[in-house]
Formats: C-alpha cells, structure tokens, sequence
C-alpha cells in the first residue's frame, strides 16, 4: 500500500481554494505572526486599570468592543512577565478561540462541562463569564495537560470550577449538565500562524475523525435535554468538521446559530465536500479564516438537544 506523500502548506492548503473567498490573501496572511491578544480577570480588576498599565508600559493597544475588558496589544509585549499576568488580573489568549465562549453563553448558575479543557483557555471564559455562580467541570485525558489547566485556572483565582482527568468518553454523569463544550483534538490547521508547519497529508486529518465522532456523540448523551453542546476545532478540514456534525444529528439533535459578534467575519458551513451532501442546517456552522478577522482558523457548531423526542 502506497502512502501519500507529505506536502508543504501551500500543496496542502491548495483543496480547500474553492471554499475560499480569497485564497491568495488567505495566504498572505496565513504568513503573516498572530495578534497578541490579553483579557481583564473582571473578577481580580478593572479594564480600565490594565489601559493604565498599558499606558505606563507605553504600549500600543486597541480595544475588542465584543469581549469587555479584552485588548490587542503590540507583539512585542510580553504579558507574561507583568506582576498582573502572574496575579491572576490578565490573560492571553488567541482571539478567535475565545468564539466558542460567545456561543455557548454561558450563564450564572449553569452547571457547564468542558470536555477536553487543557490548557484552559476556554474554561477560563466560561468561568470570567459566570461570574463564580455555577459549576464548570475541567475535564482533560493527559495528565501533563491537566497540570497546565489546573495552573491557569489557579492563577486566574477562579472558584467554581473542578479539575477532572479522564477519558471524555469515560464520563457518566448523564442529565446534569446544562452545556457542554467538545473542543476536540484535531490536525490544527488552523495554528499556522503561531507554530511552525509539521509534514502532514490527508491522512493526518482523517486520523482525528473517529475520536472526534464519539467525543461528540457521547458530549450530546451527557446534556440534559434542553441543553447545548458547542463543538470546536481550530482545523479547516471538513472531515473533521461538517462530516462530524452531520455524522451526529438526530431527530433530537439540531444546530442552532451561533449568534457571533455582529461585525465578526466567517463563512457559513458547507452543505456539501467533495461529493458528500450534508444536511442542509450545516449553514448554521461558522468556519473563520485567518484574512477575515486577522485571527487564527477556527470551527464552531452550536447543538441543541430537544426535550422532546
């Protein structure tokens, strides 16, 4: 049996050209170094005393007027080294993974599972926007990962959360959990921007499918009915993306929108991939790529689970 050959990011990228908008800016920009970007801990501080801090550091910063306290700041500023980093009052993260937060919405006195947490980024939003009312639940298989989670959410001082280690699909506390976040292990296409391109073919994507498939499926058993579930994945590649989400819907399981920021750029999911049809709700699915937003790439899909069926 013949194995594919491995190829450089452009070959690589090359199949998805048609469902881009732009490819040769998508390019461009995939290129291009990753924005830095630092959230306010509203539970340690104010917004308005990191602008100070900013301002003393001489700093160049500009505001995300959809996340309260969030800033993009200059690349070469190193948060990591502040007094306020290391106290908990700010944190970094990518902006166009801080998405899956916004769709699920998360509200004070939910009870939220993050599925596959590490290294926390996520579960750190989940947590800022509860508000410390509520229970989120940190689950990550590794234990290496687990002990980076469990760093940050230290650091940050967030109390309604547990740390768990365990297989995602191990877990078995059925109808306790208003929503669920699957952001899955995947190829992360979507990374070229801040690590360096690995050789890879077709194969590497399809890899992830089957995990990513039951992680899924067993993330929509364990909402209570009513709930919802928020898949991710920061991969462009429809077979870890539309073929999954087609691959779980029921009669109980729908898609709902994502209901991202009004100016936030992203193209709709596929309904159809290299002659495999979807089923048409699949539109509801955001997939953003690097020049729409200067982000990172990203997937996000919004389930809902009907109470009755």
């Amino acid at each position: 049996m013949n194995k594919q050959p491995y190829l450089d990011y452009e070959e690589y990228v090359e199949k998805y050209r048609s469902i881009i908008d732009d490819f040769d800016l998508f390019l461009d920009y995939s290129r291009k170094p990753l924005p830095k970007i630092i959230w306010t801990n509203l539970l340690k501080t104010y917004p308005e005393f990191i602008v100070n801090l900013l301002h003393h550091a001489a700093v160049n910063f500009e505001r995300i007027d959809w996340w309260e306290g969030a800033f993009k700041v200059a690349s070469d500023f190193k948060p990591g080294n502040t007094i306020e980093y290391l106290s908990g009052q700010i944190h970094v993260q990518e902006e166009v993974s801080m998405l899956p937060v916004v769709a699920m919405n998360p509200q004070k006195g939910d009870t939220i599972l993050d599925m596959c947490a590490a290294p926390g980024n996520k579960t750190a939003g989940i947590c800022l926007k509860m508000a410390e009312e509520g229970l989120v639940v940190a689950n990550d298989i590794k234990s290496s990962r687990v002990a980076l989670l469990q760093n940050n959410l230290s650091r940050l001082g967030f109390i309604n959360v547990v740390v768990t280690q365990s297989d995602g699909m191990q877990i078995r506390d059925e109808d306790i959990f208003d929503k669920i976040l699957v952001d899955a292990p995947c190829s992360a296409e979507g990374n070229i921007r801040k690590s360096q391109w690995s050789r890879r073919n077709d194969s590497h994507s399809l890899s992830f499918q089957p995990i990513q498939i039951k992680l899924l499926n067993r993330a929509l058993k364990l909402v209570k009915k009513g709930g919802e579930v928020i898949y991710s994945t920061c991969t462009y590649s429809p077979d870890e993306n539309e073929v999954v989400v087609n691959a779980v819907l029921q009669e109980n399981i729908v898609l709902q929108p994502l209901d991202f920021p009004d100016h936030f750029c992203y193209s709709k999911g596929l309904t159809s991939w290299q002659n495999t049809t979807f089923h048409e709700s699949l539109q509801k699915c955001g997939r953003i790529w690097p020049h729409q937003n200067d982000t990172g790439g990203f997937f996000v899909a919004k389930f809902k689970k009907l109470l009755s069926f």
